[in-house]
């Protein structure tokens, strides 16, 4: 026998007296039976022959061959892909139109994108469901995510199916040049390619776009990690300082240092978190006692028994590393709900910083207001018209920079359609008391109102020279204006 399976054999001995005296010890609590030393040896001697018979004929490898997609894997998944893109671009079809249904809460560009992510998202699973049925029950990454020891179906899946969408900073891939994420793509492209959709997998091979969109998920990794561990690991210190004299008394009660009552049942139950059975969490795993019924009765009473916390648990150092040890574990950077893209919510560690901190502006705050009247959506518009900040490109159809011989200036043209579906009350008027209001320092003979939809706007007196970069800054500030709303008078 060589050295490589001897030492294996060894390293299998401690499995192997272990998993005797559990069994001896099951029937000893359940049964009633109890067996002989010289038994207990012999079982331990055989088990322990039986492994190392496995372990020599049975070796655990991965090679290429086990991440190798088959033919009908791969149909399944070109033909995934494709239904995934026809519905893609269906909604693009429908936003250029300008016949895209908002969702609730959403205008049409988030609406896109908030369709788009789900139909991704969609392909991902789908062919990942596939690529986990197809594969054999040896397959050694099958095994090791079925076991727990190493990866997930998403890891099987990317090496195998799709790689599927990346993500950075929460969403698909921003535009990092001129309205487009890559030069490789036309301006304005929402094509899941040019956003950051990768439709091969690892043993396929990524495309040099793919690629790049890879990196740039996984750069986002590396410099969350690098960045939590020291928000993490800091807000673990102060959460054990803030409670580390907190501790379970004898009349059952949760005191400081001072004796103050901080709690008058440790978790309304008393019970110990550490000692808890099953998924949910309970004292007791009753599905698994309720096979021996004899001793049923008196093992729930002593081992509920025993699971009381006892007096003089510091339960402030544990509630901390409860808290703080997740947190390492925990996303750093804030998600956004797929469904409905305007609900941008901090989650994660900027979270519970904020939840600890006490803070006082938080990032993203959220209140739910329900209305007297909920049957009637042009009175929810309205609500909602009045309360969300609106901004000019949101009812702007175009903002152009019209050039001629004699005259320079931008002409912004209202989507007097898209304002009265949103219920609002915006004409060229309000958008010119809005411009003049805000901070770019034009003055009401700059702004020229040409009808009720479409005003003209010239740049501030400069020279000839800074005209072109004037009008130029001009337009990229416009769409930031916030425009105020005019309120009804009844």
């Amino acid at each position: 026998m060589g050295n490589s399976e001897s030492g294996a054999i060894w390293k299998a001995v401690p499995h192997c007296l272990m998993w005797c005296l559990w069994r001896e010890r099951n029937s000893q609590t359940f049964s009633g039976e109890e067996q002989s030393v010289p038994v207990l040896k012999f079982s331990s001697l055989q088990t322990l022959f039986k492994c190392a018979r496995w372990i020599g004929n049975h070796g655990f490898s991965i090679g290429i061959d086990d991440v190798q997609p088959s033919k009908y894997l791969n149909n399944r998944r070109q033909e995934t892909i494709f239904k995934g893109y026809q519905g893609c671009d269906e909604k693009i079809k429908l936003y250029s139109g300008g016949n895209l249904p908002p969702e609730t809460g959403c205008d049409a560009a988030q609406t896109l994108e908030a369709g788009i992510t789900r139909i991704l998202n969609n392909i991902r699973d789908e062919t990942g469901k596939v690529c986990m049925k197809e594969l054999h029950w040896r397959n050694s990454p099958l095994i090791m995510s079925q076991c727990g020891s190493k990866g997930s179906p998403i890891n099987i899946s990317q090496m195998v199916a799709c790689v599927g969408q990346q993500s950075v900073g929460g969403r698909r891939a921003p535009n990092g040049f001129i309205d487009r994420s890559l030069p490789h793509f036309p301006r304005k492209a929402q094509t899941p390619a040019a956003k950051g959709f990768v439709a091969n997998s690892f043993y396929s091979g990524l495309t040099a776009t793919e690629f790049f969109f890879h990196t740039m998920g996984g750069r986002e990794g590396l410099v969350d990690t690098a960045v939590k561990t020291a928000d993490t690991g800091y807000m673990s210190r102060r959460l054990i300082k803030a409670l580390e004299d907190l501790s379970i008394h004898y009349d059952n009660t949760v005191r400081n240092a001072s004796g103050c009552v901080v709690q008058f049942c440790y978790g309304d139950d008393g019970m110990d978190p550490a000692y808890m059975e099953g998924k949910s969490g309970a004292p007791l795993d009753f599905d698994r006692l309720f096979l021996k019924a004899k001793v049923f009765l008196n093992t729930c009473i002593s081992r509920y028994h025993l699971k009381k916390i006892e007096a003089g648990t510091a339960i402030g150092a544990i509630g901390a590393q409860s808290i703080g040890e997740p947190g390492t574990q925990m996303t750093l950077k804030t998600f956004h709900f797929a469904g409905v893209a305007s609900m941008n919510v901090t989650l994660g560690v900027p979270r519970i910083k904020e939840i600890i901190n006490g803070a006082k502006n938080i990032s993203t705050p959220i209140i739910t207001a329900a209305l007297k009247s909920d049957d009637n959506v042009n009175t929810a518009r309205i609500v909602r018209g009045r309360i969300q900040k609106t901004n000019l490109d949101q009812v702007a159809k175009s903002i152009k920079l019209v050039m001629t011989p004699r005259l320079a200036s931008i002409v912004v043209t209202l989507d007097m359609d898209k304002i009265r579906d949103a219920q609002l009350c915006i004409d060229a008027y309000n958008v010119k008391e809005s411009i003049i209001q805000a901070k770019i320092k034009l003055k009401p003979e700059h702004i020229k109102v040409l009808d009720a939809g479409k005003l003209e706007i010239l740049p501030r007196e400069t020279g000839r020279n800074k005209l072109h970069f004037d009008l130029h800054s001009l337009k990229n500030v416009l769409p930031t204006v916030i425009v105020k709303v005019k309120l009804l008078e009844f």
